[in-house]
């Protein structure tokens, strides 16, 4: 009896930590998007997080199952159908019941990680902002985001730090990017479909205005650039088989931002990648498997070209046509939001602040477009401390030890920063800011298992 128990065990755990597993969950998610299937998609999906959280301590093979869901909103109106809301309820209620179940099955160690406080901090600074300034019904309304940001995040982090604890067999950082990969394969899925459905020649398909339900081509763009460099660390020494779909998915995720043209996220893409292709091409062993990629796809677009001459044109004609360096309203908001923290510069104007310069959708809140900016106007000199004391701890994750796997995750993670000093991800809690958080927990963890001693150089590890 106890070996089949174990047998069982076995093969569950086997699959849970499979690439097959993670394929199964984007089929699932993209199915539900696609078919306009999002509550069934995503009770689904939770319901599996929840048979996961329940039969295993380790808490990686229930990420996906939280990130995939939001992916799945090809509406954003589904959830005012209520037979929409029952179907996610059942598996939000699974969910929570396997959340407490799992606390009781398996006994965390309470300790303090080194993001603990400061992301405490940012809670605080969150409350805290507009005091004085912003009126109570516009600080309530703002309440989903204070929390979202703030609260949700420090136990997302802290739930991953005491449960991230995958067993010695399974090769934990391969794994976490597997899942990254499956969210890169849900974006570029519905992103194909989405173009596809259009049923235009390709230089009608240029800029094209692309809307997922959960996130416009922009959202797409900053998803993308913070989890590219996955597709990179498992192609780094991998067969040929692996390698080049890897190299060849990230170039369609590439080829999709240059197609709908979102500046932002051709921007971050190319940032994400330039390390981990530079890093490949000098110091990996199966650096033929990336230049190999790179020729084919090249004689591919060459043959396009020559046989498609007057089409390739019309491309690049349309690409290149209007091209300016507009801001898009975004000085007008920097402006804004400077002139703001200086008038309420210890508590800014919280959250729930509503100007004129930028449309806010119903759910939503006023984005001014910039990390730094957006902290100062919002939380003022208390949000900016507390987020400061974040930042640098946050950094010295990727920096304690410079091994392929930090710089290859890390440097999307830096992209993604230096992307939001003119775009709005960091006050996004789904899906940016929750991949970041999930990364940054795995960073520190991985550093604590496998780099107990930071090094005091900066010269890259050949270790994976």
């Amino acid at each position: 009896m106890l070996t089949h128990k174990l047998r069982y065990q076995n093969t569950i755990n086997d699959l849970l930590y499979s690439p097959w597993y993670l394929l199964i969950l984007s089929a699932i998610t993209v199915f539900g998007w696609a078919f306009e299937q999002s509550a069934l998609s995503m009770c689904a999906t939770l319901s599996i997080g929840a048979f996961a959280l329940i039969i295993n301590r380790d808490a990686l093979p229930a990420v996906p199952c939280l990130a995939l869901p939001i992916f799945a909103t090809s509406n954003q109106d589904f959830l005012t159908h209520p037979q929409n809301i029952y179907i996610v309820a059942v598996g939000g209620v699974l969910l929570g019941i396997a959340f407490v179940a799992h606390f009781f099955l398996f006994k965390p160690k309470f300790k303090l990680f080194k993001l603990t406080v400061p992301l405490a901090l940012v809670s605080v600074a969150l409350f805290l902002g507009g005091i004085g300034y912003i009126e109570a019904e516009a600080y309530l309304k703002s309440m989903t985001f204070i929390i979202t940001l703030g609260p949700l995040m420090l136990c997302l982090y802290y739930f991953l730090m005491i449960y991230t604890c995958p067993n010695d067999k399974v090769d934990s950082r391969r794994y976490m990017c597997y899942i990254l990969i499956s969210i890169i394969i849900v974006l570029v899925s519905e992103s194909l479909i989405y173009i596809i459905r259009f049923d235009q020649p390709l230089e009608d398909l240029v800029r094209i205005t692309m809307d997922l339900g959960w996130g416009n081509r922009n959202t797409v763009g900053l998803v993308l650039t913070i989890i590219l460099p996955a597709l990179f660390y498992i192609a780094y020494d991998s067969k040929f088989y692996i390698a080049v779909p890897c190299y060849v998915l990230s170039a369609i995720a590439l080829f999709i931002m240059i197609l709908t043209f979102s500046r932002g996220g051709i921007v971050g893409c190319v940032m994400s990648m330039i390390v981990p292709t530079i890093y490949t091409l000098a110091k990996s062993k199966t650096r033929y498997n990336l230049i190999y990629t790179i020729a084919g796809m090249v004689l591919a677009l060459s043959i396009f070209m020559l046989f498609n001459s007057t089409a390739f044109a019309a491309v690049l004609d349309k690409l290149f046509e209007n091209i300016n360096l507009d801001s898009t309203g975004r000085f007008e908001l920097f402006a804004e939001a400077y002139n703001l923290f200086l008038n309420n510069s210890i508590f800014g104007v919280g959250i729930g602040y509503m100007g004129n310069n930028l449309y806010v959708p119903e759910f939503g809140m006023y984005w001014f477009h910039s990390t730094i900016l957006q902290v100062i106007a919002s939380t003022g000199m208390i949000g900016f401390i507390a987020y400061g004391i974040y930042y640098v701890l946050r950094a010295k994750s990727i920096f304690h030890n410079p091994s392929i796997f930090n710089v290859f995750v890390g440097s999307g993670v830096i992209a993604f920063e230096l992307l939001c000093l003119i775009e709005n991800g960091t006050f996004l809690p789904f899906p940016t800011m929750f991949i970041v958080i999930f990364i940054t927990a795995f960073l520190e963890y991985s550093n604590d298992k496998f780099y107990p001693t930071p090094k005091r150089n900066f010269r890259i590890s050949e270790k994976l």
